[in-house]
């Protein structure tokens, strides 16, 4: 039988929730609970797979310096294992059984030639975001708005369809309701005193 398991046994909020409504029943090898959705490893490698590869890479090399002058240069960072666990939230027995299903969910074959990113013996660190060229950007779109067009910036409006790409496409992974919610606009008139609520939102 294949290693799986359930929902119930996984600490992380969303993983929980992913395996809850798309699992199904069978053995859990955490509790063996055989009526709860669970994921077999094969399963929970394909998940997991494309979502380190967004937020780790391999380490650099860097140079480590030992007694009597000694020089030398090895990888920084960590194993595969220690990805696997930062994105889980947690250890399981199995836990080599769900590294080699993320090697696997790669779909790389090395004797055909391919330099595949999941190996056993790669050290890997946690991605950093590239700021910069945003900064370069929010700089000349300040400059164009305090000097220039202060209105109808293009510079502004290609910035900020670039952060914002995309935004109303995105949902919670709580409860899957959009993270963008429009409501009724309420207008107030501080003249009159009344209030009225927009029809058309």
């Amino acid at each position: 039988m294949d290693t799986a398991v359930c929902f119930e046994c996984v600490e992380d909020f969303y993983l929980k929730k992913i395996i809850e409504d798309r699992g199904e029943p069978r053995r859990c090898s955490v509790c063996g609970e055989e009526r709860n959705n669970a994921f077999t490893v094969n399963e929970l490698g394909k998940l997991m797979e494309p979502i380190m590869r967004k937020h780790f890479c391999h380490g650099p090399e860097v140079k480590k310096f030992g007694d009597n002058d000694e020089e030398w240069w090895e990888p920084e960072g960590e194993p595969i294992s220690w990805a696997v666990q930062e994105v889980l939230g947690q250890y399981f027995e199995f836990e080599d059984e769900i590294v080699d299903a993320v090697i696997e969910a790669e779909n790389c074959w090395p004797q055909d030639g391919d330099e595949c990113f999941w190996d056993n013996t790669s050290s890997y660190i946690e991605s950093r975001i590239k700021l910069g060229h945003y900064f370069a950007e929010w700089q000349y779109t300040l400059d164009e708005l305090k000097h220039k067009r202060r209105f109808f910036s293009p510079s502004a409006r290609t910035l900020f369809e670039k952060l914002f790409d995309d935004v109303d496409d995105l949902k919670s992974w709580e409860d899957d309701q959009p993270v963008v919610i429009n409501f009724c606009l309420l207008i107030r008139s501080y003249l009159g005193h009344a209030s009225a609520f927009l029809n058309q939102c």
